[in-house]
């Protein structure tokens, strides 16, 4: 036998999952195709190789085939003689497989893409929606803007500004739990929300279904997310490219897939006009030009607790009549503009404090060109007595010109806050009520000590403070260190936040929640430690002892409160129910007589005589076996008795008698803890005054 090639020919045919004669088909697992030879009779019983052109093959005389992913494949049929020379390997067929879900990426605005916009203001909603093919993963959505007047928010360098200054951004609605609102948020990519795709045979054709039912496939991802476009500068024509990170994409000239060629569009591109802004409507103002984009979330209002002395940061920046904020203003001229803090005070009267011209008020804009116009930065600062001013606001009013020399009259004002005295709730705990000067002038037994009161009320005082400075006084804090080192250092209840780590890590119960309080500042620290505390455990409770029965003692109603007038022993009428006290004259004791008693040791009626006493009524007397009533006062003298409680708080941290407390013991539990409430009150003036924000 030469070693010629035989050159005898079988052809092959092809057909899909319909039994049809194809040459193309879906790179789906449900979409084979069947290859079958047509061999001359010559070539029986021989040797057949598949050559699918995706580097397999197969040896099956009837063969499946499969393929994975799209593009045009060349596949032969090679035949081999018994000697395993090939006696067929030209014949070929070029076989077209595509994606049944392409990657693609679609978008659709309420008009055309082409649309309008006014400078400042969202657009119409942008849908973006991608689809990704079956062995592609999702990806986000890039995008580039051209024709802008303004930089990229993205650009900017860092800075805590950066919202004043004009800029262009794509944005998405976010919900905001702890706002209860929407809130608008520039992003850098699309980040799409997918979903899986399926597909499934569906009598000749395949269609899309869903993943409940049966004989389906996975063939794809889709994605969609809804976004704006806002730009501050008007621009006849701004451009917008979507395109997908093509570095994560299959399509042809990715090395190793050559031979995928098939359309995949990674990108769409949108015109935009951005129309001049000429609604100019008010002022915004709120504590830092933050107040939301197109709707208003309170979010950076002015905080509700102020205090005396302190600087009242403020924003005003310009909104259109859609809340927007417009930034086609040069800077302001501050004569131009008439600032007030205004409020009620003490006296219940509404006052207008303090304007321009006594407020130091600074504009961004003036102290930093790169900075956009339209807005006003500065502080108030309230200093006129230590009462305080409540319902305040500030109202910011005057005339801007914007850019195009129009003029608009605008107005605005902040929230409602209070201004408090820096003492409104001052707590000062058991035991800081301690002069150490005082204890040292007390020691002064030596004559030559006596008349030197500068060194004891100029020099010692300052040092160790006086029992009414305060309770960061060196004096003070020692004293109450000792006294309550159990207080503070062993009960649970009422431990220290450094102590109550320490407790805890004891029985190894120490868990990531507790940070390491050792860093907080102290009067921050002090603040936290007390509110930590259960209310009935930080306030104390009201002494309900009622039987303060021995009128000796003090002057002024202390002792003896619940000893009321003396009673004839001889004519009084007892009231069963109505208790009487009974002094015994010997013993030197007073005892609360039960008047029920004598109802069950014989007296029938609900009135009786106390000249009628007989030892069956059951009352703790001590008397002589031989008794007359008419000897009553040698042993007992009888009053009425005052029903009163003693009412002293006792068991408390806070010493309420301490005149240095300012908050009340009837404040309630929902008062303390309710947001901005006492509890963050006292927290805010702790940090205040710790950053020295008080003058």
């Amino acid at each position: 036998m030469n070693n010629e090639t035989l050159t005898d020919f079988a052809y092959y045919t092809v057909t899909d999952w319909k039994n049809e004669t194809v040459l193309s088909s879906y790179c789906l697992p449900i979409c084979p195709l069947t290859f079958k030879p047509k061999i001359p009779s010559v070539l029986n019983n021989q040797k057949i190789v598949w050559n699918f052109g995706d580097n397999t093959q197969s040896t099956e005389l009837t063969a499946t085939k499969t393929y994975e992913y799209p593009g045009k494949y060349t596949v032969n049929l090679i035949i081999y003689d018994c000697a395993n020379q090939a006696r067929l390997a030209s014949y070929s067929k070029e076989i077209a497989i595509y994606d049944f879900t392409t990657n693609t990426i679609q978008l659709s605005t309420a008009s055309t893409n082409t649309f309008q916009v006014s400078a400042g203001e969202l657009s119409q909603p942008i849908l973006v929606t991608s689809f990704f093919s079956r062995y592609q993963d999702p990806t986000d959505i890039f995008y580039s803007i051209s024709g802008s007047q303004t930089p990229n928010y993205f650009s900017l360098s860092a800075n805590k500004f950066n919202h004043f200054i004009p800029s262009h951004c794509l944005f998405e609605k976010t919900y905001n739990t702890k706002l209860s609102g929407y809130e608008l948020v520039e992003v850098d990519k699309v980040a799409l929300t997918t979903n899986s795709l399926f597909a499934r045979i569906s009598g000749s054709s395949i269609t899309y279904c869903r993943e409940q039912d049966n004989d389906n496939v996975f063939c794809g991802t889709s994605g969609s997310c809804i976004i704006y476009y806002k730009d501050c500068y008007p621009s006849d024509l701004v451009t917008i490219k979507f395109f997908q990170d093509k570095n994560n994409v299959y399509y042809e000239t990715v090395s190793g897939f050559s031979n995928v060629n098939y359309l995949n569009p990674l990108y769409y591109t949108l015109s935009a006009k951005v129309l001049r802004n000429t609604f100019a409507s008010r002022f915004s103002v709120t504590s830092n030009g933050l107040d939301n984009e197109g709707n208003t979330i309170n979010s950076f209002d002015i905080d509700t607790n102020k205090f005396v002395g302190g600087k009242i940061a403020f924003v005003a920046k310009i909104k259109s009549s859609n809340d927007y904020s417009v930034k086609t203003f040069p800077q302001i001229a501050l004569s131009s503009i008439d600032v007030k803090l205004c409020g009620t005070d003490y006296t219940n009267t509404f006052v207008s404090l303090v304007s321009s011209s006594t407020v130091p008020i600074v504009s961004l804009n003036y102290a930093t060109s790169s900075y956009g116009g339209g807005y006003l930065r500065g502080y108030c600062q309230y200093s006129r007595d230590a009462v305080g001013l409540t319902n305040a606001y500030i109202n910011v009013s005057g005339s801007c010109t914007d850019n195009y020399g129009q003029t608009y009259q605008l107005s605005g004002r902040s929230s409602v806050f209070n201004i408090w005295p820096v003492t409104k709730y001052s707590i000062y705990k058991q035991n800081e009520d301690f002069g150490m000067a005082e204890v040292y002038k007390s020691l002064r037994f030596q004559e030559i000590l006596l008349d030197k009161n500068i060194l004891f009320d100029d020099f010692l005082s300052t040092i160790v403070g006086t029992e009414s400075g305060a309770f960061t006084d060196l004096g003070k804090t020692c004293y109450e260190k000792i006294v309550n080192f159990i207080q503070n250092n062993s009960d649970v209840d009422t431990a220290e936040l450094p102590q109550l780590e320490s407790m805890l890590e004891m029985i190894q119960a120490r868990s990531a929640n507790y940070s390491n309080t050792s860093t907080i500042p102290n009067l921050v620290r002090r603040a936290m430690s007390l509110l930590s505390i259960q209310k009935n455990r930080l306030f104390g409770y009201k002494n309900q002892f009622s039987q303060n029965l021995d009128n000796r003692g003090v002057i002024g109603g202390i002792y003896g409160t619940n000893l009321g007038s003396q009673l004839n022993t001889l004519q009084y009428q007892v009231t069963a129910g109505v208790p009487i006290v009974a002094y015994e004259k010997f013993s030197d004791v007073y005892t609360l007589i039960n008047t029920l008693q004598p109802l069950s040791g014989g007296v029938t009626t609900q009135q009786y005589a106390l000249s009628t006493y007989t030892a069956d009524w059951g009352w703790p007397l001590v008397l002589p076996r031989q008794f007359s009533v008419q000897d009553f006062d040698k042993y007992y003298t009888f009053y009425s008795y005052t029903s009163a409680i003693n009412a002293t708080i006792t068991g408390g941290v806070i010493d309420f008698d301490n005149t240095q407390t300012t908050l009340s013991y009837q404040t309630p539990l929902t008062a303390l803890n309710e947001s901005k409430g006492v509890a963050e009150c006292i927290i805010d003036n702790a940090l205040y005054t710790g950053l020295e924000l008080l003058t």
